[in-house]
């Protein structure tokens, strides 16, 4: 789900307009492999998604994502729709950085709304908003992506990096590698801040970053995964659209109280 200025930017960014985007969504809309419905906020005219038939034929060509359920016409003019585009912005800053770099992050370089289970045998799941991978042109890096909206209560951020935690310290077993099944590495956890809509300035989005930052430390589960090597980083949502993901943004959840500002790569200033 992407509004026609996100598709334009991630598909066709050498193009001045959307016009070369419009004639290619014209024919899968006539198909009815496409759809789309009116944006719930300023910027984005229309929102495009695929129909079901539109996924059946993406998934059957290994383009698009196994999703365990369709986006319909009301899923996408719905409550998440604000969410899923902010999400996409996170994504198409590592798809312009790319670009500048000669880096590889394109169109399938992130799938929204990971699920792993935590422990096997268990109920318990943890959900990325999107799993995004990056291709320098000496590593391969992979990203956990959180977007905080100040939506929902600071508490139950925390508690998803508590998963996180218990996620990366899973112990492998004769029947089970738990997230070794999937990585080579555990992905390193990004936390973007946005202004919530009843945001009154940034100074509110840096203290609840700040806030969920203290918690965390004080979290032994936490702290004990950052000592066994897992990696988390929070930033803030207009930061990264203005300077991009490679740019010293990031705060490092630091045992040591580390204040020195890194980029998504983990990467220092020079």
């Amino acid at each position: 789900m992407l509004c026609t200025n996100q598709l334009h930017r991630m598909i066709a960014g050498w193009s001045r307009d959307s016009s070369y985007i419009r004639q290619l969504l014209r024919p899968l809309r006539l198909r009815g492999l496409v759809a789309s419905v009116y944006a719930r906020q300023r910027g984005a005219r229309k929102i495009w998604y695929l129909t079901p038939e539109g996924a059946h034929i993406a998934q059957n060509r290994q383009c698009g994502e196994d999703r365990p359920y369709p986006i319909t016409a009301a899923s996408a003019a719905g409550f998440l729709q604000r969410h899923t585009l902010a999400v996409n912005e996170v994504g198409l800053s590592f798809v312009k950085a790319a670009d500048r770099q000669g880096h590889e992050c394109g169109p399938f370089a992130w799938r929204h709304e990971i699920s792993h289970r935590v422990r096997m045998q268990e109920t318990q799941f943890v959900q990325s908003d999107a799993l995004l991978h990056y291709l320098t042109t000496t590593a391969a890096f992979s990203f956990f992506i959180e977007l905080d909206r100040a939506s929902t209560p600071i508490e139950e951020l925390v508690t998803k990096l508590r998963r996180y935690a218990a996620l990366h310290n899973y112990k492998p077993t004769p029947t089970s590698l738990g997230w070794r099944e999937y990585y080579h590495v555990f992905p390193h956890i990004l936390v973007i801040f946005k202004e919530g809509q009843r945001a009154s300035s940034q100074i509110g989005t840096e203290r609840r970053m700040n806030i969920v930052q203290q918690i965390a430390l004080a979290d032994p589960q936490i702290t004990s995964a950052l000592q066994n090597g897992m990696h988390a980083s929070f930033a803030q949502f207009d930061q990264l659209k203005e300077q991009g993901p490679l740019e010293p943004i990031f705060q490092p959840l630091s045992l040591n109280n580390d204040k020195n500002f890194i980029n998504a790569l983990g990467e220092r200033p020079r």
